[in-house]
């Protein structure tokens, strides 16, 4: 389970949720429900002894909830993953708490009090009157997370060595990712009008600059620009004429060429830059943080098993999510 990624994913969820987002729903629901009445009072899970209910695991879950579509409502393997992540997210609360992590972000402490209201209280209403957000609560999910990134990176930070034999296998395994592309630098004159075109054509063929003709005869909205288009890559042509490009010599321009989508084209090459694999000591950095954070993930997915085995986590019950399917809908009515 790639775990290390579900807790950053989570956090990113909770501090983006201060600026909101508003997502249409075309169901209706005939009135405001309100969310108290939805939610089922007995446990549904237990932790080490601790009960929680299905109330407990909306408001965890009512961020990504919020944007799941219809289908997911009903997803076993939906809830599954709520509730998994809702554990997980408890197992590294306690854990931080129990070892009385203090965590304090300057960047963060300034988004929080720019969104003070001149009482001093937070105003952290998502959006419009769709969305009905807890400031207390939200303040308090966004310290809880911090601590759990401060044990995080706790967990992470010590006798993370990568070797030089890690980082030449890593570099021959992917050898895709390190090499780049030959590319052309690209201009074009385009129209629908085969006329106008060949008119184009015949004035570059008395000696008229390939921009200046572009400019006078090209439909295309980078006429104004000579007709750049930049550097394309040939293995990431976006049509088969390009082919032809990677043809062409320097300050040579095409025939006219029948676009696959319609209309016609004269390319003109003004620069090739020849791709290849690139050298190790170049890309040796990124190999060694790349090889770092998946160190990372695999310590942190081990720390997170060995509290799944000093825990005692059960299902008690079994809820579902369409009741709060008709929440979420009748808040965006």
């Amino acid at each position: 389970m790639f775990r290390y990624f579900s807790v950053l994913f989570i956090f990113v969820s909770l501090l983006t949720s201060l600026y909101g987002c508003e997502k249409s729903n075309n169901l209706a629901v005939d009135k405001k429900i309100n969310v108290e009445d939805i939610y089922v009072d007995s446990p549904v899970l237990m932790i080490s002894g601790k009960k929680y209910s299905e109330k407990d695991i909306y408001e965890f879950s009512k961020l990504t909830i919020n944007e799941m579509d219809e289908i997911s409502y009903s997803n076993a393997e939906v809830l599954n993953f709520l509730v998994d992540k809702f554990v997980e997210y408890n197992l590294l609360l306690n854990e931080a708490n129990r070892l009385e992590i203090v965590f304090f972000d300057t960047e963060l402490d300034r988004s929080l009090n720019s969104l003070r209201t001149p009482e001093g209280a937070y105003d952290l209403k998502i959006g419009t009157d769709s969305y009905y957000t807890d400031n207390v609560a939200m303040i308090k999910n966004i310290n809880n997370m911090s601590k759990i990134e401060a044990l995080i990176s706790e967990i992470s930070k010590d006798n993370l060595t990568v070797t030089e034999n890690e980082i030449l296998a890593y570099y021959n395994s992917n050898r895709a990712q390190f090499t780049t592309p030959n590319k052309a630098h690209v201009s074009h004159i385009y129209s629908a009008d085969l006329a106008k075109i060949e008119k184009a054509y015949a004035e570059l063929a008395k000696g008229f600059a390939f921009s200046e003709v572009a400019e006078r005869f090209s439909d295309s909205p980078d006429a104004v620009d000579g007709g750049d288009i930049g550097f394309i890559e040939k293995d990431n042509d976006v049509s088969d004429i390009f082919d032809t490009v990677f043809k062409l010599k320097v300050n040579k321009y095409s025939k006219i060429l029948k676009s696959e989508t319609g209309g016609y084209h004269i390319f003109y090459v003004s620069e090739f830059k020849s791709g290849g694999r690139q050298r190790l000591v170049t890309v040796k950095p990124k190999i060694i943080e790349f090889i770092e954070q998946r160190k990372k993930q695999d310590r942190l997915e081990v720390y997170v098993d060995e509290l799944y085995e000093k825990a005692d986590v059960e299902i008690v019950n079994s809820f579902n999510l369409d009741n709060y399917s008709k929440y979420i809908k009748s808040r965006k009515n």
